[in-house]
């Protein structure tokens, strides 16, 4: 048996020994868990303790060890393809208790990560009997997509039906981190910890305006995106004014926003109140400088009200009780309104970076990604 030993966020992949016989059977001999897959239903234990004896070492077998309580809830393999030259297929079981919650997806593309790492594999593929759509969901999710009906058949002839095949290209995992005003796209280094398997990366844009940055994050995002699924976004304060309208047609999985822009004509409004700049006024001068080192733009100013945020990813967003750019009501109303989930920290600022508000950013992040 192989010695390979792979670990998700939740799960542990070890290589199955006959001593996970009586576990395996728990799934193995369940009517409805077999119902789709290519053995019989198992009638005892003993029968999977054959089987399991009967792989090899070229067999990537492994069981689906669930962290928190160390119970074996699935298992699943990985190799070469006998009828896709170039490709390796997987295959996955679990428990039926264990059905709805991703385990499947995680450990799917744990395998082909294995594959990948180890071996260089690239191209994958999977299938599943025609009426068994919550397989393919999972293909789906780790990237693969539907290319051509075949033919589902079980090891002893006893049930025949219509198949569904998969292929695809394994993707990396990807976090794109856009900085705020002042900041920089080395602050990315600070995430890597927090995304263990995935790259991490800065944007290192050049944009001071929305319509360039619709201009310039196209390109970078896309060009990342190429070779990374799924992707996820955070940015920081005016950063994340330029995602949400330079990005919002883009393939995101989620977005975690910190001290977001979220109403930038009350921003540019109450700047022009603190300057003591009428609307006329600016509007006849084009552009007025600031004694706080702002520069009021008419173009901006009319910008933004032609072009009001649409914003569809799902999101997450931390807020500082003592931002003095937003107020709680304009970032509440904005979540509301887009369905994002916001925590509030009473004693964060609209720059999160004391020890104790990069603690508590840290957190949050971790909690809910």
């Amino acid at each position: 048996m192989h010695k390979y030993r792979l670990e998700t966020e939740r799960l542990i992949l070890r290589p199955i020994s006959v001593d996970d016989a009586d576990a395996v059977f728990v799934w193995a001999g369940d009517e409805e868990v077999a119902r789709y897959m290519v053995y019989p239903t198992y009638s005892s234990s003993k029968d999977v303790r054959t089987w399991i004896e009967s792989l090899s070492d070229e067999d990537y077998e492994f069981v689906f060890v669930r962290k928190e309580d160390g119970l074996l809830i699935g298992n699943g393999s990985i190799g070469p393809d006998r009828d896709r030259e170039g490709y390796w297929g997987f295959g996955y079981d679990l428990r039926r208790d264990c059905w709805g919650r991703g385990y499947a997806t995680e450990a799917a593309r744990a395998m082909m990560e294995f594959a990948y790492k180890v071996f260089g594999i690239t191209k994958f593929s999977s299938s599943h009997a025609k009426p068994n759509r919550a397989s393919g969901r999972v293909m789906e999710k780790c990237g693969l997509h539907f290319v051509r009906y075949g033919r589902f058949q079980k090891y002893d002839g006893s049930c025949q039906m219509p198949s569904m095949e998969y292929e695809g290209t394994y993707m990396k995992k990807g976090v794109i981190y856009i900085h705020g005003k002042g900041g920089s796209a080395l602050e990315a280094e600070h995430y890597g910890p927090l995304f263990e398997g995935y790259d991490v990366i800065g944007l290192d844009y050049h944009s001071d305006t929305p319509w360039e940055a619709v201009e310039e994050f196209g390109d970078l995002f896309d060009h990342f995106r190429e070779d990374h699924d799924p992707v996820i976004v955070i940015a920081n304060s005016i950063g994340a004014f330029f995602a949400m309208h330079a990005l919002k047609d883009r393939k995101i999985e989620k977005a975690f926003f910190i001290s977001p822009i979220v109403d930038m004509e009350r921003l540019i409004i109450d700047m022009m109140k603190w300057a003591d700049v009428p609307e006329e006024e600016l509007k006849e001068k084009g552009e007025i400088k600031t004694s706080f080192g702002e520069k009021l733009s008419w173009d901006y100013l009319s910008w933004v009200r032609k072009h009001p945020i649409s914003w569809k990813i799902p999101t997450k967003i931390l807020y500082g009780q003592k931002d003095h750019l937003q107020s709680y009501e304009t970032i509440q109303d904005f979540a509301s309104r887009i369905g994002a989930d916001l925590k509030v920290m009473e004693d964060g600022e609209h720059w999160f970076h004391t020890e104790d508000q990069m603690r508590f950013l840290d957190a949050w992040i971790c909690e809910t990604r």
